[in-house]
C-alpha cells in the first residue's frame, strides 16, 4: 500500500516534469510493447542488449545511443529504466531524473493490465527520489499573470503547463523571470537553489501600488 500511495503522489507531477528537459532529451516515440510487431521487437531487443552490455562496461555514450535506438522501436519502460540508470551513472543527473519520471508514468499505466510493470514503476520512483537529493528545484507561484505570460528559470523557458510542478534548476544562483508576450519583464526574483531542496519563488505580475505623496503639513 505504501508503494502504491507514493507512486500516485509522485505521478501527479511526473507527466509535467518529464517534458521539462524536452529540449535536451531525445524522447523516443516507439510503439507500445503490446503493439510491437515481431520485427520491431527484434530490433528493439538487439539495441537493448547492446545498450545494456555497454552500460555494464561503463561505455555510457554507446549505451545511451543504443538504448534510445531501442526505444525508437518499442517504448518499453524496462528499456527506459536502463537508459535512466545509464544517464545517472554517466553524471547526467537532470536527464536521468526526467527519464525516471517517464518510466514511472508509463510503467504505472501498463501495470493496470500487466502486473509485471509494477516492479518497474516502483524501482523508477525509488531511484528518482534518491536522485532528488543531488538536484535543486524551484517551486514557482505566479499571481496576476496576463495571458501569454512567459516564465524563465535559469534562462530556460518553462511551458505554462509545467508551472505547477517542481522545476529543475542548477544549484546556485538562479534567476526566475516572468515576462509578457512582448518580452517585457513583469517580475523577477533571484534565489539560491540548493541540492536536495525545493526553493519557493513567488512572482506577482502586477507592479506594487505607488505610494501617495505625503500630505502637506
Amino acid at each position: 500500500m505504501r508503494n502504491e500511495s507514493v507512486r500516485r503522489s509522485l505521478l501527479g507531477c511526473s507527466a509535467l516534469a518529464v517534458v521539462m528537459l524536452a529540449t535536451s532529451l531525445a524522447l523516443a516515440d516507439g510503439v507500445a510493447p503490446s503493439e510491437a510487431t515481431p520485427a520491431q521487437k527484434k530490433q528493439a531487443l538487439d539495441h537493448f542488449t547492446a545498450g545494456k552490455t555497454a552500460a555494464e562496461a561503463k561505455t555510457f555514450d554507446k549505451a545511451i545511443t543504443e538504448l534510445r535506438a531501442s526505444l525508437d522501436s518499442v517504448n518499453s519502460p524496462n528499456a527506459r529504466l536502463v537508459l535512466a540508470r545509464a544517464l545517472r551513472d554517466s553524471g547526467q543527473l537532470g536527464d536521468a531524473w526526467a527519464e525516471f519520471g517517464r518510466v514511472a508514468e508509463d510503467a504505472t499505466k501498463l501495470a493496470a493490465t500487466e502486473s509485471r510493470y509494477s516492479q518497474t514503476a516502483d524501482a523508477a520512483i525509488a531511484e528518482r527520489t534518491e536522485l532528488e537529493a543531488k538536484l535543486a528545484f524551484v517551486t514557482v507561484t505566479i499571481v496576476h499573470a496576463p495571458a501569454d505570460t512567459t516564465l524563465k528559470v535559469g534562462g530556460r523557458s518553462i511551458p505554462a503547463e509545467q508551472w505547477a510542478a517542481p522545476i529543475l534548476a542548477q544549484a546556485g544562483t538562479v534567476d526566475v523571470v516572468l515576462s509578457d508576450a512582448s518580452g517585457k519583464e513583469l517580475a523577477r526574483q533571484t534565489v539560491a537553489a540548493t541540492a536536495g531542496q525545493k526553493t519557493p519563488v513567488t512572482l506577482d505580475a502586477l507592479p506594487p501600488p505607488v505610494a501617495p505623496p505625503p500630505s502637506s503639513p
